[in-house]
C-alpha cells in the first residue's frame, strides 16, 4: 500500500512537453513576385520525430484576390507525385500596399505529426505574391535547407514536380512543434516527490517490522 501511494505521488510530477519554435525567419527584405513561372520551395530537416507541428507564412500580394496553393512535401522535382504530399491547402494572399514591412502571417497547416527526415514547403500562385530574403533561426535538431525556385522548368499540372534551382531568396515562414525527446532527467519537483516518497515508504516499513524480544 505504501509503495502504491508513493508511485501515485510520483506520477503527479510527470514531465510536460511544450511546443518549440523549430524554424523562423527574420530581417526579411527585397520583395519579389511569386507567379506561375516562379513557384518557390523551402526545405528543412528534422533529426527527431515532431508532433503537433504548425506551419505559417508571411506572404502578401500587391494585387487583391491572389490565390496561393501550398504543399508540404517529402520530395520535389521532376517525377514527384502526390504520394510525396503530406498536406496541401489554398489561401488568398493578404493584400499589401508595399513590402516595407512583413505581410501578415497566414496559417497553412496544423496538428501534423512528422517523422525524422527532410520536408519541403512549396508555394505557387497565379501572380502578385512575394518572397523575401531572410535570415533563419533553427532549433536544435532542425536544419534549414535553403530556398529553390522553379525557373524554366515549371510543371503547371503539379507545381511540386517542377524543376527547381537553388536561390538565396526565401519566403518568411514559421514552424512550431514539439520534438520527441529521450526520457528527461527528473525535475526539482520530481526529486522532491521521490525523497518524500522514499521517506514515507521507509517509515511504513519501520512501523510494520515487529520488534524482537
Amino acid at each position: 500500500m505504501a509503495i502504491k501511494s508513493f508511485l501515485a505521488l510520483v506520477s503527479l510530477f510527470g514531465v510536460t512537453a511544450y511546443a518549440d519554435t523549430l524554424l523562423s525567419f527574420s530581417g526579411c527584405s527585397s520583395a519579389q513576385a511569386i507567379d506561375s513561372s516562379g513557384t518557390t520551395a523551402q526545405s528543412w530537416s528534422s533529426a527527431s520525430t515532431l508532433t503537433n507541428v504548425s506551419i505559417s507564412v508571411n506572404v502578401g500580394s500587391v494585387n487583391p484576390g491572389v490565390t496561393v496553393t501550398a504543399w508540404l512535401m517529402t520530395a520535389i522535382g521532376p517525377g514527384t507525385t502526390a504520394t510525396s504530399q503530406v498536406a496541401t491547402t489554398t489561401f488568398t494572399a493578404p493584400t499589401v500596399v508595399n513590402f516595407t514591412s512583413a505581410p501578415p502571417s497566414t496559417p497553412l497547416f496544423s496538428g501534423l505529426n512528422l517523422n525524422p527526415g527532410t520536408y519541403f514547403v512549396v508555394l505557387s500562385s497565379t501572380a502578385g505574391g512575394a518572397w523575401q530574403f531572410c535570415g533563419t533561426t533553427a532549433a536544435t535538431g532542425v536544419t534549414y535547407g535553403g530556398a529553390q525556385f522553379a525557373l524554366g522548368g515549371f510543371n503547371a499540372l503539379f507545381p511540386p514536380a517542377s524543376t527547381f534551382i537553388s536561390n538565396a531568396r526565401a519566403f518568411d515562414m514559421q514552424i512550431v512543434g514539439t520534438p520527441a525527446a529521450p526520457v528527461p532527467a527528473l525535475s526539482g519537483w520530481a526529486l522532491l516527490a521521490l525523497a518524500i516518497g522514499l521517506a514515507f515508504v521507509g517509515f511504513r516499513l519501520i512501523r510494520s517490522t515487529p520488534i524482537s524480544t
